[in-house]
């Protein structure tokens, strides 16, 4: 076997760079992956195992090697079309005792079965997905995604603290021309907002409305009402067709990624009663007056119920 492995790029530039092999090392305490007979190991597409990344490429790699018991090559492709894996292998290996060779993708789609076997075809030798490469990087793949979208495990459950990153290059494209209207829509929603206000203001002791203070101009995101049955409600506002949000129905305190702060149910009481009560009700800028009506009739009819109920 080479005394070497080798990063291979298809793209302009040095046609290669020489690497050691992973040794076979019994140091790592980590579960023992599947990969008895396994001698090289070939990445195809992002950069998973590549030098930006060194803690998981020494981690998966030094794991894939224990659990074949000895030197595993690694081999990193950059680009998934068959003629470059093949020719990346060829000339990075030319020892035919290298029997056994597992092909990992990186984040986000993998090469498809049918380019697999086109370079397994090619080189007249075994050549299959390594499942527990794939595993690791599936494990990478989910925490990367919990921190562009706020740390959430699921809607609403943060088990990590993250960031908003959502936006890609086609929204931000579509949001450059939205600005130009961003001044007229949230006057909009200020207008919808007010309706709303007044509309309500018969059934206040059941539906609380956002208060705006003198010195501030809301630009109503969101219109949030508290309600003591919030379930009730939406579920009488969806018989009508009408749909709710909540924003947010569990209190930092609570969400697993502030545990370590040893805060429990009961600690910040108003917020968590708050947190029972809020709805979000239908805003949005092209709101028509027949369906802001249709809302607020639904929701007066909801407390209006619960005004008789109670006396």
């Amino acid at each position: 076997m080479n005394a070497r492995a080798a990063l291979i790029r298809a793209t302009p530039g040095p046609p290669h760079c020489t690497r050691p092999v992973i040794p076979h090392t019994n140091t790592y305490a980590g579960p023992v992956p599947n990969a008895t007979g396994l001698t090289a190991i070939v990445t195809v597409g992002d950069e998973i195992l590549s030098g930006h990344t060194q803690d998981t490429n020494s981690s998966l790699l030094a794991r894939l090697a224990f659990a074949a018991g000895r030197p595993v090559t690694h081999i990193e492709v950059v680009g998934d079309q068959p003629e470059a894996i093949v020719a990346a292998i060829r000339r990075a290996i030319d020892d035919p005792e290298i029997s056994r060779i597992a092909v990992c993708g990186g984040i986000g789609p993998t090469p498809d079965d049918r380019t697999f076997q086109a370079v397994a075809d090619a080189l007249g030798r075994p050549l299959e997905l390594n499942p527990v490469a794939f595993a690791n990087i599936e494990a990478l793949a989910k925490r990367m995604k919990m921190i562009r979208d706020h740390g959430q495990a699921k809607k609403y459950y943060h088990d990590i603290e993250g960031y908003n990153g959502r936006l890609d290059s086609i929204q931000a494209g579509w949001l450059s021309v939205k600005l130009r209207r961003l001044a007229k829509w949230n006057q909009s929603r200020r207008e919808h907002a007010h309706r709303y206000h007044q509309l309500f203001a018969e059934v206040k002791d059941v539906v609380r409305i956002p208060v705006e203070a003198s010195w501030t101009k809301g630009v109503y995101h969101l219109y949030v009402v508290r309600v003591v049955d919030r379930e009730a409600l939406q579920a009488h506002l969806a018989e009508a067709g009408i749909g709710t949000g909540i924003h947010y129905p569990i209190p930092l305190h609570l969400q697993k990624a502030y545990q370590h702060l040893n805060y429990k149910k009961g600690d910040f009481p108003i917020t968590e009663r708050v947190a029972a009560e809020i709805v979000s009700l239908p805003m949005f800028p092209q709101l028509k007056q027949d369906q802001l009506a249709l809302v607020t009739t639904s929701v007066k009819e909801f407390a209006t119920s619960k005004i008789g109920a109670a006396r």
